[in-house]
């Protein structure tokens, strides 16, 4: 939707001769704490709202006038869902897996993209005896930290960059996904907001691979996983060992991965584009 001032125009033009879906994945005012007049007109002169989280709706229907509204996830496909392959032998350790963009502490002068700062996260795990592997596009010479940890670490390891269907396949090996936000440099109470009721792509593509879905600072997504028993909720008061003692059945999450796969959300939008359109 972002700048939103294309919706506006379209609006403008088709209203009341062509049904128009507002499909929103950056809610500009919820992001910045600001109003959005452009936001606001989209959002009430449209046929359809469509969202990425129960949460988002919720907080539209507290600030414009109700609308029909839908959401929709976006997920991998059906072919990349995998079944882990469960081992028989007993474990010393668990094995964690993190993809995506990643902030290095050592960006002083940087705060944007500061809530992917995992340093923490990844140290705590470590520190409980556990194996962590982070697969990002990002160069390993802008992580200097992230460096640093696997000198110190033997069992973190910055992997690199893998095409979508081999991460897939590469992140069934391990035991968790991991999926959250760090707030320490957040001051802003919109932004948590905004953060918290986001549903992150990544979270079904762990569900793919097979494993669990370990969250953290993330409400939206921690609610997705409890509710579906696909994953927990990692909080101050629960320790790691608590954590990899949770059991999961890799064919109970393959199932949710399959109920919200990419081709099941398109025959979803494509009954509320046909409903539209018989109206």
């Amino acid at each position: 939707n972002e700048p939103n001032y294309h919706v506006v125009d379209t609006i403008k033009v088709f209203s009341g001769i062509k049904p128009i879906i507002y499909d929103i994945h950056d809610l500009t005012s919820m992001r910045t704490g600001k109003k959005c007049s452009k936001e606001k007109y989209s959002y009430e002169n449209s046929d359809m709202i469509i969202q990425v989280s129960e949460q988002f709706i919720d907080y539209c229907n507290n600030l414009y006038i109700n609308k029909p509204t839908e959401v929709i996830y976006s997920s991998p496909s059906k072919k990349n869902i995998k079944t882990k392959i469960i081992s028989d032998s007993q474990k010393k350790y668990c094995s964690f897996v993190y993809q995506g963009g990643i902030f290095d502490p050592s960006w002083n002068k940087k705060t944007r993209y500061s809530y992917r700062n995992y340093y923490p996260f990844f140290k705590s795990i470590l520190k409980a005896g556990h194996k962590v592997d982070v697969f990002t596009k990002i160069d390993k010479s802008r992580l200097p930290s992230y460096v640093e940890l696997s000198n110190q670490y033997e069992k973190f390891n910055l992997q690199g960059h893998l095409e979508y269907e081999d991460l897939i396949a590469k992140m069934s090996e391990y035991d968790f996904g991991l999926a959250g936000f760090n707030f320490e440099k957040i001051h802003s109470k919109a932004a948590k907001k905004y953060l918290n009721a986001a549903l992150g792509n990544k979270m079904f593509d762990y569900l793919a691979a097979g494993i669990p879905v370990v969250t953290f600072n993330a409400n939206a997504m921690s609610s997705f996983v409890v509710s579906n028993n696909c994953g927990l909720e990692k909080i101050k008061e629960i320790d790691w060992k608590s954590v990899i003692n949770t059991n999961f059945d890799s064919k109970q999450i393959s199932q949710i991965a399959i109920k919200y796969c990419m081709e099941n959300q398109i025959d979803k939008l494509t009954e509320l584009y046909k409903k539209l359109i018989n109206k």
